[in-house]
């Protein structure tokens, strides 16, 4: 229903006044007698230049229209299913009873209003088409989505069953909801005579050559005082066998496994218990750990010709990334050791007179030197040409730290920026700096609370050449400083990692290079690739077509092409099975065939098996605090019931919008239709 009223930009009384000028116009125009026409004609054009000549002045006064517009919404009833295993291994309802559930639902509830069905997967279109199949849980996210999409409209309620198990978000009880939600209570709140082994504990990386450790913990219902098995397997060759037994009054077992790292690559293990009789479901008793087993970490050599505490700073943060293994090497305390090292960290030197400094530079293609009050600036200055000090005395100067926002040859944390900001002073040598054109300046200096352009940290890569300045001495106190305040390294150790990350790193040159973003991913996300192409000169190129074959642990073969465009570099592959894949990309340039290869795991989480044993309190304690009621599944009779007797009322809401009247179209048709009548009566009885 609409309604349009009349508005006016100024008094009323200025209506009058442009009534009366259009008057005294048409008057003084027509008042005398015309011998070209009739009195009738004249009366005529009278009303004519009257009619237009006050709406002319009225249009002055500004007139806008104001149109209400009242809609009228029914209520609206969302009937959300938790389609997840969980409900249909619960074996209390069967998938078909639970369809005729939301067909009986929907009978009763349509003659009501608009009535939808919702899974965790999203919208349902019919109830026909309902699948048990969800590997997760999330009834926060449901029923949250549920209230953002039915905001500021009529939702009468919902009806949600579900078992109560949720095993992703957090539990729908903690989130306030503006409509009453029904439950209706799926599955066995009694515990099922199970056996479940819950979970593995491992670490994810494992060197070649040594031993590492998992962890599983198994429950039990039903069992106590039991023998059952324990296998480890992988790539179906038995590991281990072990014999476990449930102690008496515990549900709870934990035995951890030894197991070498032999081969390199990334390794599948299966761990499986059998053995328990009549278990209600064999779901929950397979788990499933990827360990990537890496032939060696890259080698850091610390080198200093005395100890500072800058050193163990330095050690500590970067032996938390467990791909990088430590040496230490200063004269007298810890002698040189003969390796293969990716990096050297120099503290003071060039200084005093170290053995073995220059057969270390030699070997090394990447260095950190770290300036302190021992450096010989002049040395420093013809070992490197990153920076360059110009010192005439030893003099030292008190800055604090100051992150460079235009730094781009890695990203930092942005919650980490604001704990450099606030380190403690160190000491700089006091000169002019010079920073060659192929170096980045990461952390300027701040006297005081004078920000400069002055370089603190600078790091430079050119070609094969790597390397990094460090100008002050004194950086362990910005570890402890930042321990002090919260408790944690994380803003020092990122920003120590990752620039040993950047040196320490070789650099792929490869033309064709393909890798998932993810080497772990879930059976229900799939894998993304992503393909760079360059030319001779190392620019990256697009348009070229690219074949993909995925082979699985058993052999079995997955071929997929696509074309690398510049818009889309990115192919995903879904669906594929629990497992450890091997893939080999190809491609053809400029008449060569390259080739990229790698590894990824696909894991199935197994969430849905982990609990089986319904959560009606949940249920409860949601509709008792939104308004609803809650039922039983056997109960399904009484729900549609209530529900029929629920009186949901249709909204009445009103839009109101305002138009000038400038912008109708039919009243400037009006004023044209009115000069021009005049004007051809006039012109035809020879008038001018």
């Amino acid at each position: 229903m609409d309604v349009r009223q009349l508005l006016w930009g100024a008094s009323p009384w200025w209506i009058l006044v442009c009534l009366l000028a259009g008057l005294l116009y048409a008057g003084l125009l027509y008042s005398k007698k015309q011998s070209l026409w009739g009195p009738a004609t004249n009366w005529s054009l009278f009303a004519i230049r009257f009619l237009l000549a006050s709406l002319l002045c009225l249009l002055l006064l500004e007139p806008y229209l104001r149109q209400l517009t009242r809609h009228i919404e029914a209520p609206s009833w969302v009937i959300a299913i938790d389609n997840s295993l969980s409900v249909a291994e619960g074996g209390t309802t069967p998938p078909e009873q639970l369809r005729q559930t939301l067909a009986r639902l929907q009978q009763q509830l349509g003659p009501k209003g608009r009535v939808e069905f919702r899974t965790l997967n999203g919208p349902l279109e019919v109830a026909d088409s309902l699948r048990f199949g969800a590997q997760a849980t999330d009834l926060s996210s449901l029923l949250t989505g549920i209230r953002s999409d039915y905001e500021n409209r009529n939702l009468a309620g919902v009806v949600l069953l579900t078992d109560g198990i949720y095993n992703q978000g957090m539990s729908p009880a903690y989130v306030p909801y503006p409509f009453p939600v029904h439950t209706l209570g799926l599955g066995d709140t009694l515990p099922k005579t199970d056996v479940n082994l819950k979970n593995l504990y491992y670490n994810k990386v494992a060197y070649q050559g040594n031993q590492f450790r998992i962890r599983a913990e198994i429950t039990q219902n039903g069992y106590a005082g039991q023998a059952v098995t324990l296998n480890v397997r992988l790539g179906g060759k038995v590991l281990q066998q072990k014999q476990l037994r449930f102690p008496n009054g515990a549900s709870l077992l934990e035995e951890e496994v030894v197991l070498n790292a032999d081969e390199a690559g990334l390794q599948h293990y299966i761990f499986e218990v059998s053995g328990a009789p009549n278990e209600y479901t064999l779901s929950n008793n397979r788990r499933h750990a990827y360990v990537e087993i890496i032939e060696g970490r890259e080698k850091i050599l610390i080198a200093a010709a005395s100890p500072h505490p800058d050193i163990t700073a330095l050690r500590r943060a970067i032996e938390k990334n467990q791909n990088y293994q430590t040496f230490v090497y200063i004269p007298g305390l810890s002698p040189y050791q003969e390796e293969e090292y990716d990096l050297v960290i120099l503290h003071g030197l060039p200084g005093r007179n170290l053995p073995r400094l220059e057969e270390i530079l030699n070997k090394t293609r990447a260095r950190w030197y770290m300036v302190s009050s021992q450096t010989d600036l002049r040395q420093l200055n013809l070992q490197q040409d990153l920076v360059q000090i110009n010192s005439q005395q030893q003099e030292f100067d008190e800055v604090f730290p100051l992150l460079n926002g235009t730094f781009t040859l890695f990203t930092y944390a942005e919650e980490n920026r604001r704990a450099i900001g606030s380190y403690s002073p160190v000491q700089v040598p006091f000169g002019r700096l010079q920073v060659a054109s192929w170096g980045q300046v990461l952390l300027q200096q701040r006297v005081g609370r004078i920000e400069t352009d002055k370089p603190l940290l600078v790091v430079g890569v050119q070609e094969e050449k790597k390397i990094a300045v460090m100008l002050g001495e004194g950086l362990w106190q910005w570890r402890l400083q930042e321990y002090a305040a919260t408790e944690d390294f994380k803003a020092f150790d990122e920003l120590v990692q990752k620039t040993v990350q950047l040196l320490a790193s070789r650099d792929d040159r490869r033309r064709f290079r393909v890798y998932p973003l993810e080497e772990e991913v879930l059976d229900t996300e799939g894998v993304v690739f992503e393909t760079e192409v360059y030319n001779t000169l190392y620019e990256r190129i697009w348009g070229q077509g690219v074949n993909l074959v995925i082979t699985d642990e058993g052999g079995k073969q997955y071929r997929y092409s696509y074309q690398n465009s510049r818009n889309n570099p990115r192919y995903a592959v879904r669906n594929l099975p629990q497992g450890v894949y091997q893939f080999r990309a190809t491609t053809e340039l400029e008449g060569e065939t390259l080739s990229s290869s790698g590894r990824f795991s696909v894991q199935n989480l197994q969430l849905e098996s982990l609990e089986l044993t319904a959560n009606h309190n949940l249920l409860r304690g949601l509709s008792e605090k939104t308004g609803g009621r809650y039922y039983h599944y056997q109960q399904e009779d009484q729900l549609l019931q209530d529900l029929g007797q629920l009186e949901a009322r249709n909204i009445i809401t009103a839009d109101e919008a305002y138009e000038s009247a400038l912008s109708l179209e039919w009243l400037l048709a009006l004023l044209l239709l009115l000069v021009s009548v005049e004007w051809f009566v006039r012109k035809y009885n020879g008038g001018y």
